[in-house]
């Protein structure tokens, strides 16, 4: 059940929550890739708090996870 709260977060910071500054410039400034990364990981974490510790430190290793990524998507 965890999972589709956090995968539910994960799109809303991905891409509900994600504006056409952030869309564009992710690729080429850091600074918007870490914005980006911070909004989804601050939407995931909503929904992992009541899940306890574990989720939540697996939500912060995704947000790590998620701007090495896209880091290396551009």
């Amino acid at each position: 059940m965890s999972f589709y709260y956090l995968l539910l977060g994960h799109l809303l910071g991905d891409f509900t929550f994600q504006t056409d500054n952030i869309a564009k410039y992710k690729s080429i400034q850091w600074k918007w890739n870490l914005l980006h990364t911070v909004i989804v990981t601050l939407s995931m974490l909503i929904f992992a708090i009541p899940f306890g510790q574990l989720a939540v430190f697996l939500v912060i290793i995704n947000g790590i996870l998620h701007f090495i990524i896209d880091s290396f998507k551009a």
